[in-house]
């Protein structure tokens, strides 16, 4: 693999890694804080849910208190205004003040007269169950010899939820007058109510009595799907058991604004990771990796030049690779130094060589001559001395004096020639001598 991929791999990863390391911890972020803010949302629409439910409870109570805090109703308690009851809360009233059902006790609790309002808009006796409820509720408020408790609740029944509120029966709105008897009244939060609450936090509210949470939370939040989630508003009765749920209907615009922000953070980093990548590969590539690409350059072309080439390594900028072309170009005037000076080595010992196999050859020469010297020279000798005899054996008026002459002569030069063959063949220089010559006479 080479060097440049290597560097660009080494590049992109750790970005490409950055890049995606980035972009997952920017979509949790972005994710968990329009969670956050998806479940901000439904704290506060289910606070606003029951709240409103709470100001429909103190409507009611308010109410109530109209009529029982009344000196016609403390008559009617006393059962000196019987026509109290007819003219009050006829089916018009009834309907305008959302009273689904009323209840008058006296002050030991025992019921004058209960009304309700039926389905079909008609008055109607009101029901054992609901007497005894209301009797049950309105008994802390007998007790209270001030006049000033007043008891709110939730029940249900018969699928429905109802607002309850008791109050007592007293002759002056002002505080500490005792009681003479109790009113009581239900409110049925019925569609109509429903409607309004949709209209008020416009948002789709429904009522469910069935599968209450029981963990203590007074607001959950349940996701349908990616566009579509429900908040459960707990509604509790005086004891702090859940009773019922407001369940509101969400759109999940926050999710869907936080998956498009999260996409979109998501293509920006990317986008900034590649952009980044790609301008450190440049930068790389343009800085180092092709001032290296160039130095590679230069030392094969020297290298192709040879140890006589002159040629060095392009020195550019003042940096570390400044400085290593600077080495280069040192070890390389080094090298041809070196590889002169070998060659200066070489030579000398191809010439030593040459005269050492020179030497030897003389002196093989020199050797195979001084013993054909010697034996060609021991010849001539017996040769010599033989003619010699043969000389002084025959007159010198013999026709062979003559030739015998010749030969002798031909035979002192050629004792000449292997002298001088072994003068040749001596390891030592000749050395000259005066030698004394002595002559014999006969």
């Amino acid at each position: 693999m080479k060097l440049q991929y290597k560097a660009w791999a080494l590049v992109l990863v750790p970005v490409g890694l950055l890049t995606l390391a980035a972009g997952w911890v920017a979509d949790k972020s972005i994710f968990e804080t329009f969670a956050e803010m998806e479940r901000g949302q439904a704290e506060v629409e289910g606070e606003r849910a029951r709240r409103m439910l709470a100001q429909q409870m103190d409507s009611l109570a308010a109410t109530l208190k109209d009529y029982a805090y009344w000196g016609d109703a403390v008559e009617y308690v006393k059962g000196e205004k019987a026509e109290f009851q007819e003219e009050n809360f006829t089916t018009d009233n009834m309907k305008y003040l959302r009273i689904s059902e009323v209840l008058t006790l006296d002050l030991v609790g025992q019921p004058l007269s209960g009304l309700a309002l039926d389905g079909t808009d008609t008055l109607a006796p009101m029901r054992e169950e609901h007497i005894g409820l209301l009797r049950t509720l309105a008994a802390p408020v007998l007790a209270d010899a001030t006049g000033d408790t007043v008891v709110t609740a939730y029940h249900v029944a018969d699928g429905h939820l109802y607002l309850v509120a008791v109050a007592a029966v007293r002759a002056s709105a002002k505080s500490g007058t005792p009681p003479v008897g109790a009113f009581a009244m239900m409110r049925r939060f019925d569609q109509r109510e429903l409607t309004n609450f949709s209209n008020v936090l416009m948002h789709t509210v429904s009522l469910s009595l069935v599968n209450m949470g029981r963990d203590g939370a007074q607001n959950r939040l349940n996701f349908l799907d990616d566009s579509r989630a429900e908040v459960r508003s707990v509604v509790v009765d005086q004891g702090g058991a859940p009773v019922a749920e407001l369940v509101l209907a969400l759109d999940r615009s926050l999710h869907l604004q936080g998956q498009s922000q999260a996409r979109t953070a998501g293509l920006a980093v990317a986008l900034t990771g590649f952009l980044m990548g790609a301008l450190l590969v440049l930068m790389l590539d343009r800085l180092l990796l092709r001032r290296l690409q160039g130095m590679h350059a230069d030392l094969k072309r020297i290298t192709d030049q040879g140890s006589n080439g002159k040629g060095q390594v392009q020195v550019v900028g003042r940096d570390e690779l400044s400085t290593l072309a600077q080495g280069l170009n040192r070890l390389l005037d080094r090298v041809r130094s070196d590889a002169a000076e070998q060659k200066s080595l070489y030579e000398r010992q191809e010439v030593l060589q040459l005269q050492l196999m020179q030497s030897q050859k003389t002196e093989a020469l020199g050797r195979f001559t001084s013993g054909i010297a010697h034996d060609f020279n021991n010849s001539l000798a017996a040769i010599g001395g033989w003619m010699r005899l043969a000389d002084e054996d025959l007159d010198r008026n013999h026709p062979s004096h003559e030739a015998l002459q010749q030969a002798l002569k031909a035979t002192r030069y050629a004792n000449g020639i292997m002298r001088q063959l072994l003068t040749f063949s001596r390891q030592s220089m000749p050395r000259l001598e005066d030698l004394k010559v002595c002559l014999a006479h006969r």
